[in-house]
């Protein structure tokens, strides 16, 4: 009966810590962005004759102002909606509601017949209501609808449970590319960019000296 189980399991302690991520700058992982472009342009770098090894990491770093943004909602568009709650789940809240409601009205049911046994104060009324004898199966229909409810709660958290995993799996892959697209679109293609020219400057340089 609890609100949007899905999403107590869904992203676990990250939920939190992913949302604030997405919400705006990542300035504390910045240093972690330079580290990272600082890499590639160094592996970049070693085979280039000056000054081009300056230029290729400059180009890596152009962008560099605006990636903590860009990583932030590529993050943000990778997650589900946070309240979302899938469409089974609320025809299994109103079944459970069923169920307790008919539990509750078992209850009572019994109850009534108790006081009546006791006080013999229903006399005369529908026998439905004050037969004794109806005791025992009022409890065991009680019992059965506890019970019932017992085995759709187990039966819709293993599904709850695969269906949070799977989610999960899917945000990750979405947040993985989204990283990806990030890093080719601000980083990788400046670098690519600049290469390409340096490769257009190395032909025609040789076409200019005569070994092309």
């Amino acid at each position: 009966m609890r609100r949007d189980t899905v999403r107590k399991i869904r992203l676990g302690t990250l939920w939190e810590e992913l949302r604030s991520v997405s919400a705006g700058p990542a300035g504390a992982h910045k240093a972690e962005i330079d580290n990272a472009i600082t890499a590639l342009a160094d592996k970049v770098a070693p085979g280039l004759p000056a000054p081009w090894p300056a230029t290729a990491r400059a180009a890596a770093r152009s962008q560099v102002d605006g990636i903590p943004a860009a990583l932030g909602r590529a993050i943000a568009d990778a997650l589900p909606a946070e309240n979302s709650a899938a469409p089974w789940w609320r025809l299994v809240a109103v079944w459970q509601g069923l169920l307790l409601g008919g539990a509750a009205a078992g209850l009572v049911w019994l109850m009534v017949l108790i006081v009546a046994g006791i006080f013999d104060a229903l006399r005369g009324t529908t026998a439905t209501f004050s037969n004794m004898i109806l005791l025992p199966w009022i409890a065991v229909m009680v019992a059965a609808i506890l019970l019932l409810g017992w085995l759709t709660a187990s039966g819709c958290m293993t599904l709850v449970v695969r269906t949070a995993d799977q989610e999960r799996e899917q945000a990750e892959r979405h947040m993985r590319t989204g990283i990806a697209g990030v890093a080719r679109q601000m980083v990788i293609v400046p670098v690519e960019q600049e290469l390409s020219i340096y490769a257009r400057f190395r032909e025609e340089l040789a076409i200019a000296g005569g070994t092309g």
